[in-house]
C-alpha cells in the first residue's frame, strides 16, 4: 500500500492511497465471510457454507465494493493514528478507481487543526484589565427585584367589570394596514397586564373600560422600530375582542410573602438573597468582559484559516440555541424567520461571520491548553461529571457515559486554560470605575 499526503488550503489534507490486489485481498475474503453468515446453501445450516462455494453466487462488483469499504474503515484511522493527522469533523472519502483485480485507489479529504503560532501571551495580556468595572448593588435594584417578584405572583380573579390598569385581560385581535389582514400580526386567548407597555404604545390605552365579550375597533402607530420593517410609523388598524377581565392582587412583601418562595425565613434573608444574586451577575459579565478582551487582543494576533467544518458545526449550534430560545417564547423557528422576512439560510449567512470567530476562539483556546500542556485528572473529571449531572438533569441521558466523561474533561481544561490567561492580568494598581446599576430586575433568588 502506498499513499501521498497534499496540503490544500483553508487547513485541509488530502490523502491519496493505492491499494495493489495483494493488499486488498484479506479484506474481499472479510467481505466474502460476512456474505456467508447468513448465506442459505442447499446442504449446509444457513450461515454454515463454506465461503468459496458462496464466491460464485455473489455479484462480484458488490463483493468488490464491501471489500473496498471494509478496506477504507480499517486503513483510515490508522493512517491517521500513525502520521498524528489530527482532523476535526468528518471526512470526506472519494472512491478513484475500483475495478475486480485492479488496484483500489481512494483519496480522503480532511480538515485538520491549523498550526498555530502563538504571540507572547505575557506581554499581551498584561496591559489588560488595569480598568476594572464594579458595580455596587442598589438599594433600588434590590426594590425593583422584590416587585418583579410579587408582580409574577400576582393572584388573579375574573371580574365583570370594565378593565382598569393592572388589570389581565384575555383578548383575540386581527391587525389590518390599508385593509389589508396581516395573518402574522393576529392572536387568540392573547394575555395581557394593562399598563405594563409590553404591546404597541396606545394599544393597551384603548383597552381600558372594556368588559368581557366586548369588542371595539381602534387605529394606532407603528413605532419606529416596529419589528416589521415596511409597517414602521404606518397606521395600524385593530379588530379586538375582551374575553376575559381578571383583577390581579399583588401579595404584601413581608416576611409571610418571604416564606412562601420556601427558602426564606424572613424578608432580610429574602433581601440578601436578591443582593447576592445580582452581585453575582455583575462580576459574571465583568469576568465575561474581560474574557471577550483576553480573546480579541489574541485572535487579532493570530492569523489562521479556519476549517469549514468547525465553522459549520458553530453555525449548527446557533442555529439549535436560536430554536430553543424561540420555543421559550412559545414562538416556532419558522414563524421567527417568517416574521424577519428570512430564510434559514439566510439567517445561516448571517451568522457565519460570528460562528467564524466563535471557531477561531477556541481553536485559539485549544492551541494554548496543548502548548501549557494543560489537562485534567480523573478526580477533577469525576467532579466535571457530577457538575454536569446536576446541572443538565435529563439532556445528559442522550449521551453515554464516555461522552458525558469526554465532555467533562474539556470542560476542566477549558476552566484550567482561562485560570492560566486571567494569570496574566494585572492584581494590583488596578483602576475601578463603577457602572450604572442594572436597570432590568430579575428574578435572582
Amino acid at each position: 500500500m502506498d499513499f501521498t499526503i497534499k496540503e490544500l488550503a483553508k487547513s485541509q489534507l488530502e490523502i491519496n492511497f493505492v491499494l495493489t490486489p495483494e493488499d486488498l485481498r484479506p479484506y474481499l475474503e472479510s467481505a466474502l465471510n460476512d456474505i456467508a453468515k447468513n448465506a442459505s446453501v442447499a446442504g449446509y445450516r444457513p450461515g454454515k457454507a463454506p465461503a468459496n462455494l458462496i464466491k460464485d453466487k455473489v455479484d462480484p462488483v458488490a463483493l468488490l465494493e464491501e471489500g473496498a469499504e471494509k478496506a477504507i474503515r480499517d486503513i483510515w484511522p490508522k493512517t491517521a493514528e500513525e502520521q498524528k493527522i489530527e482532523g476535526v469533523g468528518a471526512p470526506k472519502v472519494e472512491i478513484t478507481k475500483i475495478a475486480p483485480d485492479n488496484n483500489l485507489e481512494f483519496k480522503v479529504t480532511v480538515d485538520i487543526l491549523p498550526k498555530i503560532e502563538l504571540p507572547d501571551l505575557k506581554f499581551l495580556l498584561s496591559p489588560l484589565g488595569k480598568e476594572r468595572i464594579v458595580s455596587k448593588v442598589e438599594k433600588k435594584e434590590i426594590e425593583d427585584s422584590l416587585n418583579w417578584l410579587a408582580d409574577s405572583r400576582a393572584i388573579t380573579t375574573k371580574v365583570e367589570r370594565g378593565a382598569t390598569e393592572g388589570d389581565l385581560v384575555n383578548v383575540n385581535f386581527k391587525t389590518f394596514s390599508n385593509g389589508q389582514e396581516l395573518s402574522e400580526s393576529q392572536a387568540d386567548n392573547y394575555p395581557l397586564v394593562l399598563g405594563k407597555g409590553h404591546f404597541l404604545e396606545g394599544f393597551e390605552k384603548e383597552l381600558m373600560g372594556l368588559k368581557a365579550n366586548e369588542e371595539k375597533n381602534f387605529s394606532v402607530t407603528a413605532p419606529a422600530d416596529y419589528w416589521e420593517e415596511n409597517l414602521r410609523g404606518k397606521k395600524l388598524d385593530f379588530q379586538v375582542k375582551v374575553n376575559e377581565v381578571s383583577e390581579r392582587k399583588l401579595p404584601l412583601i413581608d416576611d409571610g410573602f418571604a416564606k412562601t418562595l420556601g427558602q426564606f425565613d424572613s424578608i432580610n434573608t429574602l433581601k440578601k438573597s436578591i443582593e447576592e444574586g445580582i452581585k453575582g451577575e455583575k462580576e459574571k459579565a465583568e469576568s465575561e468582559r474581560l474574557r471577550v478582551l483576553i480573546l480579541k487582543n489574541i485572535s487579532d494576533q493570530v492569523k489562521l484559516d479556519v476549517p469549514e467544518s468547525l465553522i459549520e458545526g458553530e453555525l449548527n449550534a446557533m442555529i439549535h440555541d436560536l430554536r430553543h430560545q424561540c420555543e421559550d417564547h412559545g414562538l416556532s423557528f419558522e414563524d421567527y424567520l417568517k416574521q424577519l422576512k428570512k430564510t434559514e439560510e439566510e439567517m445561516r449567512s448571517d451568522l457565519k461571520s460570528g460562528a467564524s470567530s466563535k471557531a477561531k476562539a477556541d481553536l485559539i483556546l485549544r492551541a494554548i491548553s496543548k502548548e501549557q500542556k494543560i489537562n485534567a485528572n480523573e478526580e477533577e473529571i469525576n467532579v466535571a461529571v457530577a457538575e454536569l449531572l446536576h446541572s443538565m438533569g435529563g439532556e445528559v441521558s442522550e449521551l453515554s457515559n464516555d461522552e458525558i466523561k469526554l465532555y467533562a474533561k474539556e470542560m476542566v481544561i477549558r476552566r484550567k486554560t482561562w485560570d492560566y490567561l486571567e494569570s496574566f492580568l494585572p492584581q494590583e494598581g488596578v483602576k475601578i470605575t463603577k457602572e450604572e446599576t442594572i436597570k432590568t430586575p430579575k428574578d435572582t433568588v
